[in-house]
């Protein structure tokens, strides 16, 4: 914080509170101490700062701490609005952090991300990077013994890119805890993966429209193609032994299974939850 030609530094706990500012030279010139619900119970210093319990910022006249999408009141341990999110962060409109200030925060004062959000999150996010990646490389790496990328080789690489991207943006929501922006960006990179998504969004779809758009053309795919007759014992052994009709390849069964796992990913969002917009702004359960 610079105020005055002078520079002072936040130091913080594990609920991202401010506990004191830190001059310079390293001397303490001002400190906090809360209770659970962020009461200052006592501080000492005479720096004007703002921001405090949670990191939030602390209005004096009225008591209250701007968490974005409401305001917390500490005296009652209670937001003063209801949550955006309704019944899907329980029966209580008002609570804050599930009375549990002491393992979860809010910081847009929304329903906390428990650990098993994460969790779920990041294994999507693994499972969209391993199915984009090897949708991608293997066309690329058959190109020089096909003499060349063929069209339909190059719709796959983009198509496994994209999917890859999102995967990332998944495990990166899940590392940081930012569930709501991970759910979006896999959401969002699934409905690109695709021309009937990337048409839907260019129309001023959702991007959840456009995900349900990439899933029918996933069951179309895996309708048409005969992908269900691939998953079966040869296709298995092909991974270890090339099949007779495609010597020489034995990335082709992979980049085959690849393709019918997409398409099968595709077909089986039509009916799940991931096909339709993301449950809540902080992907909140009880």
């Amino acid at each position: 914080m610079q105020r005055g030609g002078t520079t002072d530094y936040y130091d913080q706990d594990g609920l991202v509170s401010v506990t004191s500012l830190t001059a310079t030279n390293g001397s303490i010139v001002q400190n906090y101490t809360y209770d659970s619900f962020g009461n200052t119970t006592a501080s000492t210093g005479s720096l004007r700062n703002y921001f405090q319990y949670t990191g939030r910022e602390f209005d004096t006249e009225t008591g209250l701490y701007y968490y974005r999408a409401r305001y917390y009141d500490p005296t009652t341990g209670r937001f003063l609005n209801e949550d955006l999110v309704r019944f899907r962060a329980g029966t209580n409109f008002y609570s804050y952090v599930r009375s549990n200030p002491n393992v979860f925060r809010d910081p847009f004062g929304l329903c906390p991300v428990t650990p098993q959000q994460r969790w779920d999150l990041a294994e999507a996010g693994l499972l969209d990077l391993a199915i984009g990646g090897i949708q991608a490389v293997v066309p690329i790496a058959l190109a020089p013994e096909t003499g060349g990328l063929s069209l339909l080789g190059g719709y796959n690489v983009y198509s496994g890119a994209v999917k890859a991207f999102g995967g990332l943006g998944q495990l990166a929501g899940a590392i940081s805890g930012n569930v709501s922006a991970g759910e979006s960006a896999g959401q969002l990179f699934n409905g690109l993966s695709t021309a009937s998504g990337a048409l839907t969004l260019a129309l001023g779809g959702s991007s959840g429209e456009a995900e349900t758009a990439s899933s029918i053309e996933g069951l179309a795919s895996f309708g048409a193609t005969g992908a269900v007759e691939s998953i079966n014992d040869e296709t298995v052994l092909d991974l270890f032994n090339p099949s007779e009709n495609e010597p020489g390849n034995p990335l082709a069964p992979i980049g085959k299974g690849a393709d019918t796992l997409d398409n099968a990913a595709g077909a089986f969002g039509l009916i799940a939850p991931s096909s339709q917009e993301p449950q809540s702004a902080c992907g909140c359960s009880q």
